[in-house]
């Protein structure tokens, strides 16, 4: 039944992921300037309705395609329960994946994040217990609703936290940069 549980989670998590490369990809190079020019400043309203977005977006009809599924082969009252703990499961991994945001999601130029194959083994390596812990503990937590109740309260301490976290680390890296420069464009020096 655990396995089952863990397709919701990993549905999720992958088209998370996916949210968050697109956020990295400028929707519009030529609307950089409508931003710039219209910038008041402060970066926490704008990253907090791109989370919205994905949230209505990404999160929730991945839940509601997924629903008739979990419907047919849990029942009513598990299915339900399920979805209700993968929208919260959704939310902490929207929230822990924005973290490390330095420019603003759909706004700013495109910036390499280093090399992907490096992470490739620490993704099949983690991607198992992402998955499969958060559907343990729900499997363990199914029957009781306090159990359930403390589930959600957990993942909601969690998604807390790990929201005070980004705006600690975004007011730490200062102003926003629009033109986000690799570190090997930045030494071409080509002016000279």
């Amino acid at each position: 039944m655990t396995g089952l549980l863990a397709v919701q989670p990993t549905v999720l998590l992958v088209l998370l992921i996916a949210f968050r490369h697109s956020a990295r990809v400028p929707s519009e190079l030529g609307a950089n300037w409508a931003f710039q020019m219209s910038w008041a400043g402060d970066p926490h309203p704008y990253i907090a309705g791109v989370k919205r977005a994905a949230l209505v977006a990404v999160i929730c009809p991945a839940l509601l395609v997924l629903l008739p599924l979990h419907l047919a082969l849990l029942g009513l009252r598990p299915a339900s329960v399920h979805a209700v703990c993968g929208l919260f499961i959704g939310i902490a991994a929207l929230e822990t994946l924005m973290l490390g945001f330095r420019t603003l999601p759909f706004a700013s130029g495109y910036v390499a994040g280093g090399n992907l194959k490096a992470w490739v083994p620490v993704c099949i390596v983690g991607f198992w217990p992402v998955t499969h812990v958060p559907a343990g503990i729900e499997r363990l937590a199914m029957g009781d609703a306090g159990a359930i109740a403390a589930f959600v309260a957990g993942l909601t301490l969690f998604s807390a936290g790990v929201r005070m976290l980004g705006g600690r680390q975004r007011r730490s890296y200062g102003p926003v940069e629009f033109y986000e420069l690799p570190a090997q464009a930045q030494r071409l020096n080509l002016g000279a």
